[in-house]
């Protein structure tokens, strides 16, 4: 079923990996399984960035990030505290439409704190955004998957 359901997502690899390393599987576990471990995942990544951002931000001697670092202080706790929790509770009430809209909308915060910081010297959340953004895009297309049955 994993290997089914990540080809029909746009990022097969992260998909896969990151429900492989999941350990609490049941036996009647489906597709809607599948994204919540998904958008539990990206739930985690957005702590670790908004974590890392207020890690740079006190280690950083350069005045000119401060502000992008704000910024995506903002947006990561946005993400964390809740959009991604309301995904998840709409998983929760089969409200699939709502939940891929947040996703969509969290995935869109983590790119607004990637393009706030292009203009500086470089940060180790870009990555951390990149990948809240695909496993955003991943548990959605998952959602899409369950809805169409």
């Amino acid at each position: 079923m994993i290997d089914f359901t990540c080809k029909e997502t746009p990022y097969y690899d992260l998909c896969r990996t990151t429900l492989l390393s999941y350990g609490n599987w049941s036996p009647v576990m489906d597709v809607c399984s599948l994204a919540d471990v998904i958008v539990g995942s990206a739930l985690a990544e957005g702590s670790d960035a908004l974590s890392l951002v207020e890690v740079v931000e006190n280690q950083m001697a350069d005045p000119g990030i401060e502000r992008p670092l704000d910024y995506c202080a903002e947006l990561h706790i946005l993400v964390v505290k809740y959009i991604i929790p309301q995904a998840i509770q709409a998983l929760n009430v089969s409200k699939h439409g709502f939940a891929s809209y947040c996703l969509s909308d969290a995935g869109d915060q983590a790119d607004a704190c990637t393009k706030a910081l292009s203009g500086t010297k470089g940060s180790p959340v870009t990555d951390h955004n990149k990948t809240v953004r695909e496993l955003c895009d991943v548990a959605d297309a998952i959602i899409k998957l369950f809805q169409k049955g």
